[in-house]
């Protein structure tokens, strides 16, 4: 299980994890492949067994993500819990 979040810049994402994978926020020049039904050779390689398609949202739109960091979001939830 993989969290991918607000991944920006250019380029494709293949999100064909082990497993259950979440990717949420991506910015605008990012390509995303979820889609275990593509038929090119390089997603069917990919893709074999790693069913179920992975869960997206904010696909473009990870300007709008809220919190902007995963991590700094449960480091201050940590953080907190131990020094309150």
């Amino acid at each position: 299980m993989n969290v991918f979040w607000n991944i920006n810049g250019t380029g494709n994402v293949y999100a064909y994890n082990q497993g259950m994978g979440y990717i949420v926020g991506t910015g605008p020049e990012i390509q995303l492949s979820t889609d275990l039904e593509l038929t090119g050779w390089l997603e069917q390689f990919l893709s074999e067994g790693t069913e179920p398609e992975d869960y997206s949202d904010f696909v473009g739109g990870a300007a709008d993500l809220a919190p902007q960091s995963l991590y700094e979001e449960q480091l201050a939830r940590r953080l907190q819990s131990v020094c309150p």
